[in-house]
């Protein structure tokens, strides 16, 4: 996306220096603005009596009834001078609704005042305004000016309001909208989703102190609170920030200094291609270099894009390398895509409900760790093929629904060729499988693998037609597994059984006596 937001397409903007300072001086006065605050005046009061104000503030007295002025000179409760930041003095009025006085504070400080007019003072009809003095933040100008809307949107997203109306001094190169908007499209939107980057942007746009114009020279590098640097160039056209024209300077601010660009700045990210390396080694077809070579690797040798950067040209070429160290930004954050068994499971179309446990009971994690696992993943039909109410209850008993996903999981890979008739396979459970081996196939206790040997990076899946129920009292105790279940459960594996109320069970089966006591 970087990439893409380099190929910006630059207007130059020819500007004169004289027209340049007319258009700060201009910028900075209407980005001052004014408050206007009302104060009613009666019988014997103010209202209200204390008012706090900012510099540059508008404050109008109006007459709510009777005779009154606003006095801010002469004190009328000791003769003496109010000693204001400034004297003010208005005439009296008794007209109801009219306008008794209006002042701009333009000075900050604290301002006492009273009514004049007979004993209204001494009956409490006084007054004290405080006016604080205004500031001038690089984030108030940003937030004043009509034509930097998208840059305070970003500001605020990135959270570095407080930041940059700090004592500072800052340096801040300024975007207007129309430079947001000529970016690629749908640039804006993924930055201002990625706060880091979004963040690194930002501070890639300010440096610390106070530049001024005049401190700028041809050729200087600036230091950004990013870290990253950018070039001043200075010809006959004006000040050039990296690919970025300065169009207004030196708007001063009380923690700084703004100068307007006509397009965002954006950080290197320290990454480089070396394509003419790439050209001159594998000839003018690859005259776009990194990333025609990489495209060209993936679709006629069907390499992942992870096996192209990582390729060392063998054994065609000796590049003493890998092609990542060559094509650093082509290559730059790809990583070697891995399927664990539980991607297996999740892409296959026969396993929704084996996903839906494994989810359900927090296993995506531990299957999807180095391994590597052995897993018997029986299909959707062998879950249908429980029966009614089973799956509802396995899946609402964390334990048991953990006894029996972990009875299907064996450590390390073992392939079909590692099974032989009689084998016991240990679980992850504790429990033991026991490997069936004849003229019909693998069985896996009570279950046929169906497909075998699907190979994950952190394992091996074989694919079972029937779910595998760790064979212990407290297994069937959970589930309430009556003798019908028992027997219908005899009867869907085709076996020969023996039960009664005391639910001995005897299989035979391949001439083996398999004795399992089970509790009612």
């Amino acid at each position: 996306m970087l990439k893409a937001i380099q190929k910006i397409n630059l207007k130059d903007i020819n500007m004169k220096k004289t027209l340049l300072n007319i258009m700060t001086i201009f910028l900075c006065q209407i980005l001052i603005s004014q408050t206007n605050h009302t104060i009613n005046a009666g019988s014997f009061y103010y209202s209200p009596s204390s008012l706090t104000i900012n510099q540059g503030d508008i404050v109008t007295w109006i007459n709510d009834g009777g005779l009154h002025d606003v006095n801010g000179a002469i004190n009328s409760l000791n003769d003496e001078p109010y000693n204001n930041p400034e004297s003010f003095d208005s005439p009296s009025t008794n007209e109801v609704g009219a306008v008794i006085y209006t002042h701009t504070f333009d000075i900050p400080g604290e301002y006492n005042y009273d009514c004049s007019v007979g004993l209204h003072a001494q009956n409490g009809m006084v007054g004290q305004i405080t006016v604080l003095p205004a500031t001038n933040t690089v984030v108030d100008i940003i937030v004043g000016s009509e034509d930097h809307n998208t840059l305070e949107t970003a500001v605020i997203a990135a959270g570095l309001v407080d930041a940059l109306s700090g004592e500072g001094p800052f340096t801040v190169f300024a975007p207007t909208d129309d430079a947001f908007d000529a970016l690629p499209e749908g640039t804006l939107d993924a930055v201002l989703a990625d706060v880091d980057l979004l963040t690194s942007i930002l501070t890639h746009h300010v440096a610390s102190g106070s530049v001024m114009s005049t401190d700028l020279s041809d050729g200087m590098m600036v230091t950004t609170l990013n870290g990253t640097e950018l070039m001043v160039t200075i010809n006959d056209d004006g000040v050039m920030i990296d690919n970025a024209m300065v169009t207004v300077a030196n708007i001063m601010a009380d923690n700084g200094v703004v100068h307007v660009i006509d397009a965002v700045l954006i950080p290197e990210d320290g990454c480089e291609n070396n394509d003419d390396q790439i050209e001159n080694i594998f000839g003018s077809m690859f005259v776009t270099g990194c990333d025609t070579l990489i495209s060209y690797l993936m679709s006629n040798y069907n390499y992942s894009e992870y096996e192209s950067c990582n390729w060392n040209g063998q054994p065609m070429y000796e590049l003493g390398t890998t092609i990542s160290s060559i094509c650093e930004c082509s290559c730059e954050g790809v990583e070697e895509e891995t399927t664990t068994v539980v991607d297996i499971i999740v892409g296959s179309e026969d396993h929704n409900t084996l996903e839906t446990a494994v989810i359900t009971a927090g296993l995506v994690d531990a299957l999807s760790a180095e391994g590597p696992f052995t897993v018997f993943a029986p299909t959707d039909d062998a879950f249908d093929a429980l029966p009614e109410g089973t799956l509802d209850a396995v899946l609402a008993d964390m334990d048991l629904l953990t006894s029996i996903l972990t009875h299907h999981v064996a450590s390390g890979s073992v392939m079909s060729t590692d099974l032989s008739d009689g084998m016991m396979v240990t679980t992850l459970n504790g429990t033991e499988l026991m490997v069936s081996i004849n003229d019909n196939g693998v069985m896996i206790d009570n279950a046929m693998v169906t497909v075998a040997n699907i190979m994950a990076d952190n394992g091996v899946v074989h694919v079972i037609d029937a779910v595998l129920i760790p064979e212990t009292s407290s297994t069937l105790e959970s589930q309430n597994f009556n003798e019908d279940k028992i027997l219908h459960y005899v009867d869907y594996l085709g076996r020969k059984t023996n039960s009664n109320s005391g639910l001995l069970i005897e299989i035979y089966e391949s001439g083996k006596t398999i004795k399992k006591y089970l509790t009612k």
